[in-house]
């Protein structure tokens, strides 16, 4: 480069200096260009991490003990209903029947959709093992009801289904 037509020198700041200051302000500017709502999503978003964080090894837990609570009174109601069919007691064999069940129709799904991610609803909880009569588990009540054919519940339980 030739040297400057009125005979000075020019003034060259060091490398490092000027790399300093455009991260400084870079730095500035990122800060006074964020909105306070912008700001309080971000230290909400942080606040939400450290209690989620904290409460984890209380958390999964709970949710573990309310499952056993729900198999076993599963299981109990199970052990004490007869079959509205058949008039047999539907037994610990009816869950097994049920959960065999599920997990085949489970396999079928994943096999013809392999990269599908599911959003299924459970319903038939028990089958009687004599006659092959399907049952849902009503938690309120700790009560099986016969479901239809298709394995979904009536209307006359509560349970709308859309069109």
């Amino acid at each position: 480069m030739p040297p400057p037509a009125s005979g000075q020198a020019d003034v060259v700041e060091p490398m490092w200096l000027t790399w300093a200051t455009s991260r400084r302000q870079i730095r500035r500017g990122h800060r006074r260009n964020a909105t306070s709502g912008e700001n309080m999503r971000r230290i909400a978003a942080i606040f939400l991490a450290i209690v989620l964080v904290m409460f984890l090894p209380v958390i999964i837990p709970v949710v573990a003990l309310l499952d056993c609570v729900y198999r076993k009174r599963l299981r109990a109601a199970a052990c004490a209903f007869a079959c509205l069919s058949c008039g047999g007691i539907l037994g610990l064999e009816s869950i097994r029947l049920a959960d065999a069940e599920w997990d085949e129709h489970l396999r079928e799904l994943r096999e013809t959709y392999p990269s599908t991610r599911f959003r299924l609803v459970r319903h038939v909880r028990a089958i009687c093992s004599a006659c092959g009569a399907r049952y849902a588990f009503l938690e309120r009540e700790r009560a099986f009801v016969q479901t239809g054919a298709d394995g979904g519940l009536s209307t006359a339980h509560g349970v709308t289904t859309k069109a």
